[in-house]
């Protein structure tokens, strides 16, 4: 996989509580948020979606593209991946309350490299980080109350 100059990958320790998954997963995207040119997420979970994640799915549902099924042909569907801007605070916070759960979530930088990847609702991530984000990233889990040794680097 393509890096950006000057970042190390890293992922969640598997071990972690959910409760550290999900604050490792919001923390890392409000910390590269302004890197993030391209945002995607899908409106799909493997488990029921918590009540925090209602209110941005009942706002998103409308924005997911319609598509035909059977190559271009049959009724109208709904798909399931929207995209966000997260320079705009609204979407910023619909993002926050779903990467935790969703199937998939990806950002990509404006040299288009993947930078942010979560998926299988919070048992798979992959974050690129600078040195600088990486000591943002600590410090905001030890805020939160979060072990920093949840974020591991992503062996190659």
């Amino acid at each position: 996989m393509r890096r950006s100059p000057g970042t190390q990958s890293y992922t969640v320790d598997p071990d972690s509580p959910a409760s550290a998954v999900a604050a490792v997963y919001r923390v890392v995207l409000e910390v590269m948020r302004d890197r993030l040119q391209v945002f995607y997420v899908d409106l799909l979970s493997d488990s029921p979606w918590p009540a925090e994640a209602m209110g941005a799915l009942a706002a998103l549902g409308p924005r997911a593209p319609q598509r035909r099924r059977f190559f271009g042909l049959g009724k109208l569907e709904r798909g399931i991946t929207v995209e966000l801007d997260l320079s705009n605070d609204d979407d910023m916070t619909f993002a926050l309350a779903l990467v935790p759960w969703t199937i998939s979530a990806e950002g990509w930088s404006k040299d288009d490299v993947l930078e942010y990847a979560v998926s299988d609702t919070g048992t798979s991530a992959s974050f690129e980080l600078t040195p600088a984000d990486l000591a943002r990233v600590i410090q905001r889990l030890g805020d939160e109350g979060v072990d920093p040794r949840a974020l591991e680097v992503l062996p190659d």
